[in-house]
């Protein structure tokens, strides 16, 4: 039987392809500091033999050393003493690598780590991507990788390493830029090297306020690479009239507002020198607070810019739209006068940087030049509230959204009255938007525009469907349902009227469908994340499959039977 293209395991929240070449053909190990190195030699000092007992122990100790080192432990004698001790360190940390990978005793077996080095190269076939899962006791990033079995073998999907999160995350994308002040990682193969700066990252979104970023290239990572917003903790003294007001940075536009602000900027800053200078008689607390550029709810998307690539945007459920500088980690912009409720989608202009779409709660999507704050150059409604949107890679003025209702909607920037298409692509709540050119042949000779390319529009839904459209065909059947709202009725395409313009239905077998990706290497590809579980969809199978799924059917045979009412197995493709 060919091999699985998918894996079931818990809910993943949020996937991305990424781009072929982007990551490191050799797997990374985070380079250690010189206080980890002096923490890790003096764990080793209370262990007198290399016994099964003392490496578990040794393991356990350097593995807390990895994760955090608390610069008051480290004394200014041991540090003085250095050399020795590195040396001592390296040596162990040389020893003991196995152990620290969970790799078991490889003491005696040079061979074993080659091989493991060897499962871990990437070969110029592989094609990976990034599945984070929504795991209440271990929420983690996967780093998957998809074998096509090009050469003769069937496709294989296999984790090739993970990463633990700081808590539950929402949306992730692939960052092509070393965020500032990333030292990188050094090769496995050689981790005494200088550090290597990344070029394959993930941002993360959580139910925290941070954006944590992540390198795909370092396996065992600890922490992330960097952090964009998030918690700080300060040190400052306690007056009286100190309270908790001052540590919010809420937004302001008059001068009355940015008056107050400096004052209290002011303050705490004179605080914190008292504290400095350890002014006698003052009282001093450490206190956990949202840094100012942070957001102050959870993050609910996050895209990178591919054309200016220093450029990241979130959404989030504070209402508010953000601008990241990755190259200095820091924000440059906030858009808070946009939505009325949670931000929930955004997608960057493919080829006008400094455009940008989002969707909210609010059941708006508002187009924005981000050169500029200003409450969006266009705003169209919906029925319901905006779950997804993308802009049409076909039709520079064109853009998608979907809702909670299952419907789609295409708008043009050019018409601003009402939506150009307006079609009830699934049942249930429409979650994932994308528009994508996939090779015409995978979908028997489908889909919109010439040439060997096609454009077309994938939608995902909870209703464990991912489907396929023709996006000029799909237009067309929802116009005339669009030309009818905008005369006040509401009426949409339904799927039936619009199953014309379907070219294909996939059921990928993994629960509820919470997001797709599209590979640009390959227009066959789709990576499907749901509440089960993650699968890697090949449309020219599935369409294989499908056909021959109808042909069995015509012939008197028995099809499967219909995704709607199914919870487990493999993915299947079916019109």
């Amino acid at each position: 039987p060919a091999a699985p293209t998918h894996y079931l395991r818990r809910m993943f929240a949020a996937v991305s392809f990424v781009p072929r070449g982007a990551t490191a053909s050799a797997p990374m190990r985070e380079a250690l500091t010189a206080e980890e190195r002096l923490a890790a030699s003096r764990a080793s000092s209370s262990f007198a033999s290399p016994g099964e007992e003392s490496n578990n122990a040794m393991a356990e100790d350097l593995d807390v050393a990895r994760l955090k080192i608390s610069d008051d432990a480290l004394e200014d004698d041991e540090v003085a003493a250095g050399a020795l001790s590195m040396a001592r360190a390296d040596a162990m940390l040389g020893a003991f690598d196995g152990v620290l990978r969970d790799e078991g005793d490889n003491d005696d077996d040079d061979g074993d780590d080659d091989e493991d080095r060897d499962a871990l190269q990437l070969q110029p076939t592989d094609i990976v991507f990034v599945a984070i899962a929504h795991d209440d006791d271990a929420p983690h990033g996967d780093v998957g990788v998809f074998e096509p079995g090009d050469g003769g073998g069937p496709p294989n999907v296999y984790v090739h390493h993970d990463f633990l999160l700081s808590a539950p995350p929402l949306c992730c994308d692939f960052v092509g830029t070393a965020p500032g002040g990333y030292a990188g990682a050094a090769p496995a193969s050689d981790p005494a090297a200088a550090g290597v700066a990344g070029r394959a990252f993930a941002a993360i979104g959580t139910f925290e306020t941070a954006v944590e970023i992540w390198d795909l290239d370092v396996i065992d990572a600890a922490e992330p690479a960097c952090v964009l917003g998030g918690e700080e903790t300060v040190t400052v003294a306690m007056d009286d009239d100190d309270d908790d007001d001052d540590d919010v940075d809420e937004p302001s536009s008059t001068k009355k507002k940015k008056k107050k602000k400096d004052k209290k900027a002011a303050k705490k800053e004179e605080k914190r020198k008292r504290a400095a200078a350890a002014v006698p008689g003052a009282n001093y607390a450490e206190r956990v607070r949202l840094k100012k550029e942070s957001h102050r709810s959870s993050v609910l998307c996050v895209e990178w810019n591919r054309t200016a690539t220093n450029l990241l945007a979130t959404g989030s459920a504070d209402e508010t739209v953000r601008l990241w500088d990755v190259s200095t980690a820091r924000c440059v912009a906030t858009y808070d006068t946009l939505h009325s409720d949670k931000v929930q989608a955004l997608a960057w202009h493919r080829k006008e940087p400094h455009v940008l779409l989002t969707g909210g709660y609010d059941q708006r999507c508002v187009v924005s030049d981000v050169r500029g704050k200003s409450d969006g150059m266009l705003s169209m409604p919906l029925s319901a509230d905006v779950e997804s949107c993308c802009w049409d890679i076909g039709n520079d003025s064109c853009f998608y959204a979907s809702s909670e209702d299952g419907v789609v909607y295409c708008f043009d920037m050019r018409r601003t009255k009402s939506a150009m298409a307006v079609v009830q692509a699934h049942d249930r709540a429409t979650t994932c938007v994308v528009s994508a050119l996939c090779a015409r042949g995978a979908l028997g000779g489908g889909g919109g525009g010439g040439g060997d390319m096609a454009s077309v529009l994938v939608t995902a839904s909870t209703d464990k469907t991912v489907r396929v459209w023709d996006a000029n065909a799909l237009a067309s059947a929802g116009s005339s349902s669009a030309a009818e709202r905008g005369r006040g009725k509401k009426a949409a395409a339904s799927a039936a009227s619009a199953s014309s313009a379907m070219l294909l239905r996939v059921t990928p077998k993994v629960g509820a469908v919470l997001s797709v990706g599209t590979c640009s290497d390959d227009g066959r590809l789709l990576v499907v994340g749901g509440s089960k579980g993650v699968s890697v969809v090949d449309l020219t199978a599935a369409h294989a499959e499908a056909k021959a799924a109808v042909s069995q059917a015509d012939n008197g045979g028995s099809s499967s039977s219909d995704d709607d009412s199914d919870s487990d197995g493999d993915g299947d493709g079916e019109m």
